[in-house]
């Protein structure tokens, strides 16, 4: 009786969009970007991670998640469908996290989901890559530390936790094809936590 099971619109929006990605994605000619060596990728970490107008919020972190797998792309070639389709359906479920969708790269992957942003030469693609990785690393620490600091009024430790190094997890979930286990891992398991979840 599974074929009875009624789904709700915005279900089926987000499973046809996720579709979508899916057969662009397999669909494109990935020529800037199919087989990307380590050392390509490597360099462009080195010569635009550093600028000022990168876009990306967490240098450190993509320079560590790179370097945990070998400088290989994790997100833009046929290889990486899964790992996208998994990264792009946690961030359309931010908000069942408590979390806003709009605060993770919002404009490029709302683009790139839309169609507007294209990979159309290797510097796209790496810039795409990066994006990706950028968002990633966010939103998961998001998940596992939350999203604001809270007002304790005690300024004198200045504690930043630390339980789980993200890019670090990150690279090993991606490189063992578990990444949509991820958000559940580094998720808090206090009752306190979850019943605010909930």
């Amino acid at each position: 009786m599974i074929f009875s099971i009624k789904y709700p619109l915005s279900v089926k929006i987000r499973n046809l969009k996720t579709w979508w990605i899916i057969l662009f994605a397999s669909l494109c000619d990935f020529t800037t970007s199919a087989q990307h060596n380590s050392g390509i990728l490597q360099q462009y970490l080195l010569e635009n991670l550093e600028n000022n107008n990168s876009g990306v919020n967490y240098k450190k972190g993509i320079q560590e998640f790179y370097g945990r797998i070998h400088n290989q792309t994790a997100w833009i070639q046929r290889k990486d469908t899964e790992n996208l389709k998994c990264l792009l359906d946690n961030l359309s479920s931010a908000a069942n996290w408590g979390l806003s969708e709009k605060d993770y790269q919002y404009s490029f992957i709302s683009a790139f989901k839309n169609s507007a942003f294209r990979l159309q030469n290797q510097a796209d693609s790496l810039k795409a890559e990066i994006n990706f990785t950028d968002a990633a690393i966010h939103f998961y620490s998001d998940i596992a530390y939350g999203n604001t600091t809270p007002s304790l009024g005690y300024a004198g430790i200045k504690y930043n936790p630390d339980c789980h190094n993200i890019p670090t997890t990150l690279a090993e979930y991606v490189l063992n094809n578990k990444i949509h286990f991820l958000a559940s891992f580094v998720s808090p398991t206090m009752t306190e936590i979850i019943t605010l979840l909930k």
